[in-house]
């Protein structure tokens, strides 16, 4: 497989302020791209952004702490606002969470064919395998479709029906608080039986460690991190 077949790729980290989760993200994995693919990761773009960030704002003190300790210098990290440009122009999106998911969908609704979290992607859903398999089949075919055209039409094609999903666990979790609210007293049993349904969906996201210490943050950086050796995986 020849790295130079999926330049076309553009990734995209999204948390809420740009200065914490997704700027973490964005350098771990352009470290461990660099890592595996020596210069060849300069040509595989990697940015990040934040739904409410304020442009140009620093990463926070224990965030560059932290990435410190890896060897990765975040000091001069400004806070890029997600547009819609931004989404548009990207062919993955990683949330940091749920709610991140969510908001990029609302923004530009037909980016839901190619927006997860993080973890529910970096479990299994390899957007980023299937279009290597897919480049290196056009290397050895005679078609006449770019690169960048035939990982689109496979993005629309492996994607659309998963990140419906998202959507369907956003009523459900609606569906819920609704019911917490309206039943009496003598039913509240039951209702913590389906708040605990919608405690599961948190497993896709990210700690939060802001307006934590010290710990959070490393934990963060380490979840994040471990997140990002399941996706190299995947590239590999």
């Amino acid at each position: 497989m020849s790295w130079g077949s999926v330049m076309s790729v553009k990734i995209l980290f999204v948390c809420s302020g740009n200065t914490c989760r997704s700027n973490m993200a964005e350098a771990l994995f352009k470290r461990l791209l660099w890592e595996r693919l020596g210069e060849g990761a300069f040509e595989i773009e990697v940015e990040s952004a934040g739904i409410t960030a304020i442009p140009g704002a620093r990463a926070a003190p224990l965030v560059i702490e932290v990435m410190r300790e890896r060897g990765i210098d975040l000091s001069s990290h400004k806070a890029k606002r997600l547009t819609p440009e931004l989404i548009e122009r990207a062919d993955l999106i990683l949330a940091m969470n749920t709610q991140h998911m969510n908001a990029v969908v609302k923004m530009v609704p037909s980016a839901i064919d190619k927006v997860f979290t993080l973890k529910e992607f970096a479990g299994g859903k390899s957007l980023i395998r299937n279009i290597l398999e897919n480049c290196e089949a056009y290397v050895k075919s005679t078609q006449e479709l770019s690169i960048a055209d035939r990982a689109r039409q496979r993005i629309e094609q492996l994607l659309r029906r998963y990140n419906e999903l998202a959507l369907e666990m956003e009523e459900i979790r609606k569906e819920i608080d609704s019911l917490k609210e309206s039943l009496p007293e003598d039913l509240r049993l039951e209702s913590e039986r389906l708040i605990g349904l919608k405690r599961g969906f948190s497993q896709f996201d990210i700690l939060d460690p802001v307006g934590r210490d010290y710990r959070a943050y490393k934990e963060c950086r380490e979840e994040i991190e471990g997140e990002l050796q399941k996706l190299i995986s995947m590239l590999i």
